[in-house]
């Protein structure tokens, strides 16, 4: 069984089934524009190693574990007090 900070756990809400469901929940963020070319690709892709990490020390099945991914524009992720937007502008 997994640690609890590892996995969300469930009840399932069928009275007749009590058994206790884990399910690991990783929520990836990401500033936007990072995967923008290919946004759709990149998260599978991610999605599939992050899965297949969680999988192999776990052993549980890929069914079992859920990838969210959260976008955040760099105009709204910060560092400090400047913006992802405004330490890359100011790089170049």
């Amino acid at each position: 069984m997994l640690p609890a900070p590892l996995a969300t756990k469930a009840k399932a809400r069928n009275a007749f089934y009590t058994e206790e469901i884990i399910m690991p929940f990783i929520n990836v963020r990401l500033v936007r524009e990072i995967i923008a070319h290919d946004p759709a690709r990149l998260k599978a892709e991610m999605a599939g190693k992050i899965t297949r990490a969680v999988t192999g020390a776990t052993g549980l099945s890929d069914g079992d574990v859920w990838v969210v991914f959260e976008e955040v524009a760099a105009a709204d992720w910060y560092l400090g007090p400047s913006s992802v937007a405004q330490s890359r502008n100011a790089k170049t």
